[in-house]
């Protein structure tokens, strides 16, 4: 198996700037409740530098948590996710074969500032049981959705040529078979050797007006 990209969600992604605004409003918040506690002498300043930077910290963390923690791999074989932090302990798979649908999202801000979006993949069973990749705030996403269909394209036709496959019969491959011998009969007459027909005895075939 040959991991032919790797990705995880972009920093300029929709996706996890929408994260950042909302830690940062969260530490401006937080700084304002503290800096109003710390003027009416609720509590001291060092307690109030110590909540607003805890929480920054915290903030930053989450976030990064986010980038790091999903990890997406597109291999000659199928679709790999990572996940879990600090350790990915958690991975799925889903090979090229089993790919019914591949689809890209993108807001407007997504398509044509920052090259962002988000894949998703699902295999559409038709027994109604189905399961889903979803690849989030990825660079480039339309470039990786074309990898994946071209994988896609290449395991159905690996698929589809093996012995086992359900191909239907009219697209079978066609083998060209050896010719067959007739089976020997006995009472065959067969010319003498030396006749007129033996390419080894040099005779040829009476004219018409010899017989």
């Amino acid at each position: 198996m040959n991991v032919l990209l790797k990705t995880s969600p972009a920093w300029r992604s929709t996706y996890m700037l929408g994260r950042l605004i909302s830690g940062l409003l969260v530490v401006a918040a937080v700084a304002a409740a503290t800096i109003f506690a710390g003027n009416q002498d609720l509590i001291s300043t060092s307690i109030v530098s110590l909540i607003i930077v805890g929480t920054i910290i915290l903030v930053a963390g989450s976030v990064y948590r986010i980038k790091v923690s999903n990890l997406y791999l597109i291999t000659s074989t199928g679709v790999i996710v990572e996940s879990g932090f600090p350790i990915r302990t958690n991975r799925s798979s889903m090979s090229y074969s089993k790919i019914q649908i591949v689809d890209v999202k993108q807001g407007i801000i997504d398509k044509f500032i920052f090259r962002t979006g988000t894949v998703f993949i699902d295999t559409a069973a038709e027994t109604g049981s189905s399961s889903e990749i979803i690849m989030i705030g990825i660079a480039n996403p339309n470039r990786v959705a074309e990898m994946i269909r071209q994988g896609e394209e290449a395991g159905t036709r690996v698929q589809w040529d093996s012995p086992t496959s359900s191909r239907p019969s009219w697209e079978q491959p066609q083998y060209n078979q050896p010719p067959q011998q007739p089976p020997y009969n006995p009472n065959e007459q067969r010319p003498a050797p030396g006749g007129w027909d033996d390419p080894a005895g040099g005779n040829q075939p009476p004219a018409p007006w010899d017989r």
